[in-house]
């Protein structure tokens, strides 16, 4: 789940960054950071050389937008069928994005007819929709 918040935030901000940085904007402790960041380059998602910068590569942020794009459908799907606020939806589906399977979001994604959007308003990443 860090590895996925990380990425989500390296995206967002669109440029490399240090770790002690970055551990202060997502608010863990650095060593933490640092040893999810030494996975992450392990799986290639990212650029990294102890004491540089860590940048996103296309890898990682293809795993970002795919971890975004779980996390809509089921937010999309918890205030839809429970009616959860956006807020709570949103913090629930972080929590289990990552562990639902790829059909799991694609039989979501059929019952909401491939939704180009979260009911957040938010725009799904592109390309996502159709690949699960």
């Amino acid at each position: 789940m860090l590895e996925n918040k990380i990425l989500n935030y390296l995206e967002k901000i669109n440029s490399p960054i240090s770790v002690g940085v970055l551990s202060k904007a997502i608010n863990i402790k650095h060593s933490t950071v640092n040893s999810a960041v030494k996975r992450l380059v392990e799986k290639e998602f990212v650029r990294w050389e102890p004491y540089r910068s860590v940048e996103l590569v296309a890898a990682g942020k293809k795993e970002a937008q795919h971890f975004k794009l779980h996390e809509h459908l089921v937010a999309h799907f918890l205030m839809d069928v429970l009616n959860l606020t956006e807020e709570f939806a949103h913090e629930e589906a972080r929590k289990i994005a990552n562990v639902i399977s790829c059909d799991l979001i694609e039989r979501i994604c059929e019952v909401y007819s491939h939704p180009s959007q979260c009911l957040c308003g938010e725009i799904l990443p592109n390309g996502f929709l159709h690949d699960h």
